[in-house]
């Protein structure tokens, strides 16, 4: 003959044996450790493509700006000497 008490320390439960005079403890299962979710799984998507958006954007404009800065400058002047 047992009596059970469930404890408030996170499921323990506590049985006592009257005959022996002696508790047993038993203890809940550890919670399995958590995976992350589908949203972890957009944030790391949408990160991603701001970056790779953002360097691509950058060599783009890079581009753009050296194309205008070669337009700027003027051909060096060709001069003849007559012989």
């Amino acid at each position: 003959m047992s009596t059970d008490e469930h404890g408030r320390d996170g499921g323990i439960v506590y049985t006592y044996y009257p005959g022996q005079g002696t508790w047993q403890v038993q203890r809940p299962d550890p919670p399995a450790p958590r995976r992350p979710g589908p949203l972890a799984g957009v944030v790391v998507g949408l990160v991603t493509g701001v970056v790779v958006t953002g360097l691509f954007g950058g060599v783009l404009f890079d581009r753009q700006l050296e194309r205008e800065r070669s337009a700027i400058r003027p051909e060096p002047a060709v001069t003849s000497t007559p012989r």
